[in-house]
């Protein structure tokens, strides 16, 4: 697991390539650093936390897109395919709106 992503989440499900994760509360020392006042989830945290959860190593973000900011305590739906050699993503929140879409190559 890495370090950033520690206890940031729980893993609510896992069924095939969908994933369903809840953040922590705002107390979650990522949240207080990012922002004190306006905590929300980084969006190099949803490329980490993607990582953790499929247990690989990210070697290039072909592309990362971040539509929506995550706010702690959310709900969130990683549906994961692969095309090529190409990991991808689409995070969903829990009223399925798309929150990023994320292209990978992993190792």
């Amino acid at each position: 697991m890495s370090l950033l992503s520690d206890d940031i989440y729980t893993l609510v499900s896992r069924d095939g390539n969908i994933i369903v994760i809840e953040l922590a509360d705002a107390t979650h020392p990522v949240f207080k650093a990012h922002f004190p006042s306006n905590p929300l989830l980084p969006g190099y945290m949803q490329i980490d936390i993607l990582a953790t959860l499929l247990q690989v190593d990210v070697c290039e973000v072909v592309s990362a897109k971040f539509m929506k900011i995550v706010r702690p305590k959310e709900r969130l739906t990683f549906t994961v395919s692969y095309k090529n050699t190409q990991l991808r993503a689409t995070i969903t929140d829990s009223s399925q709106r798309k929150v990023s879409a994320l292209k990978l190559l992993t190792a």
